[in-house]
């Protein structure tokens, strides 16, 4: 039993320790900012910035992801693509409604943060995309 729950712990740790050495480059630069930057002000600022990396990342992977599909994944792929753009920037209109109303620079870093995170979020749906069609 010992044997079990050591090899179980292991594992765990081993697993643990791994996802924060595979931590993303834009979530490093994130941290990084954020701990320069302790003000609400300066979040938002953070959070803004890493919109724009990650945006920047959502095209390299999105081409990456087309140079392995054919002439019809392609066309699925865009047309999915600019649906996407529609949903977020539809997202991003209600985001600035509802955060419009309120009062505080907690808000402007909320209001970043969630837009960045509607961004991040489909990158790491294109790169597992990518991961599947690599290694199955």
């Amino acid at each position: 039993m010992k044997k079990v729950f050591f090899a179980i712990f292991f594992i765990s740790f081993t697993n643990l320790f791994a996802q924060e050495n595979d931590k993303h480059s834009i979530d490093i630069f994130l941290d990084n900012c954020v701990e320069e930057n302790q003000t609400m002000s300066g979040s938002a600022y953070c959070y803004s910035e890493a919109q724009e990396k990650w945006d920047e990342e959502l095209n390299r992977v999105y081409q990456e992801l087309r140079s392995k599909l054919n002439a019809n994944q392609n066309k699925v792929l865009k047309d999915a693509q600019l649906k996407w753009i529609v949903f977020r920037d539809a997202e991003f209109d209600l985001l600035d409604v509802v955060y419009s109303t309120l009062q505080g620079t907690i808000y402007l870093a909320d209001l970043a943060y969630y837009k960045m995170v509607i961004v991040k979020n489909r990158v790491l749906e294109l790169e597992n995309y990518l991961f599947t069609i690599d290694n199955y």
